[in-house]
C-alpha cells in the first residue's frame, strides 16, 4: 500500500503488525506514523479499529507547527522508529484530536483545523520522548519489500527479489500474494511510483525525465501505469499537488 500523503493513526483496540521497512507490532494506544509515498502492509489479520488522519505534507506550512510535523515524517522515513507510544495523559486527547480532524467535511473553518494540527503535532512530538518498541524480526515477505524498496530504481524482477532474500522465485511469489494481496510485480511498480510522486512534486523534470528516472524506458509505458494506479495522469497529478507542469 501507498499513499500520496502521509498519515498518523492511533489503535484503538486489538493488536496489529505493520510493516514498514521493518515489521513493527502496535498495541492499543500505539500510534503509527506513515511518511508519503512509503510502502507498508499489515503483516496479520487479527480484529482492530483505529482512528486516523491523512496529511497532504506539501500542504503544511513553513511557519508554527508546520516544519515540526514535517520533521517527525521526515524522520521516520529517514529510518526512525514509525511507532509511538504516548502517555496515558496524552491519549485520550490524542484521539479525540484525530476523530475531529477525520470528521471535518466541507469548508470548515480553516483556523479550527490549523489550531487542531497544532496540537495534534505537539501531542505526536511529546510521544517520541517515550520508549518505542523495537521491530521484530522481519519474516520473509517484510524482507523481500524490503529489498524492493531500496532497490527499486535498478533493474528489478520477481527473479532479482528472490535471489536476494534467498528463496524460490514460486515460493516468494505466492507468500507475498497471499499475505499482501499484491503481487511482487506490482510491489515493484508502487515503489516505482512512490519515487516518481517524489520527483515530481519537489523536482522541476519533465514527465519523461521522471519516466526515466523511475526505470521506464518507455515514456508511454510510464503515463499509462501511472493512470491505472493514480486515475490522472502524472502532469494532472503534479498540477494538483501544487506543481505546474514543466513544459
Amino acid at each position: 500500500m501507498v499513499h500520496t500523503h502521509a498519515s498518523v493513526a492511533v489503535l484503538l483496540t486489538g493488536r496489529g503488525v505493520m510493516h514498514l521497512g521493518s515489521a513493527w507490532t502496535l498495541a492499543t494506544g500505539d500510534v503509527f506514523l506513515v511518511p508519503e509515498g512509503a510502502p507498508h502492509y499489515r503483516l496479520d489479520h487479527e480484529p482492530s479499529t483505529y482512528v486516523g488522519v491523512g496529511v497532504c505534507m506539501s500542504c503544511v506550512p513553513d511557519t508554527r507547527w508546520g516544519p515540526a510535523l514535517r520533521d517527525l515524517f521526515a524522520s521516520v522515513g529517514e529510518g526512525a522508529c514509525p511507532v509511538l507510544r504516548p502517555e496515558a495523559s496524552d491519549r485520550d486527547e490524542l484521539v479525540r484530536t484525530l476523530t475531529l480532524l477525520s470528521e471535518d467535511r466541507g469548508p470548515a473553518e480553516p483556523w479550527l483545523t490549523d489550531a487542531r494540527l497544532g496540537v495534534l503535532t505537539a501531542l505526536l512530538r511529546r510521544a517520541v520522548r517515550v520508549a518505542a518498541p523495537r521491530p521484530q524480526d522481519s519474516p520473509i515477505v517484510a524482507r523481500a519489500l524490503d529489498h524492493i524498496a531500496r532497490h527499486a530504481l535498478e533493474p528489478l524482477s520477481l527473479v532479482d527479489v528472490a535471489r536476494a532474500v534467498g528463496r524460490a522465485p514460486s515460493h516468494l511469489a505466492t507468500r507475498v500474494k497471499a499475505e499482501t494481496g499484491e503481487s511482487v510485480g506490482a510491489w515493484i511498480a508502487n515503489a516505482r511510483m512512490a519515487q516518481a510522486r517524489e520527483l515530481l512534486l519537489r523536482g522541476d523534470d519533465t514527465v519523461d525525465v521522471v519516466a526515466e528516472k523511475v526505470g521506464y524506458a518507455s515514456p508511454s509505458h510510464f503515463h499509462r501505469t501511472f493512470r491505472r494506479m493514480h486515475g490522472v495522469s502524472p502532469a494532472a497529478w503534479r498540477a494538483a499537488h501544487g506543481r505546474e507542469p514543466t513544459r
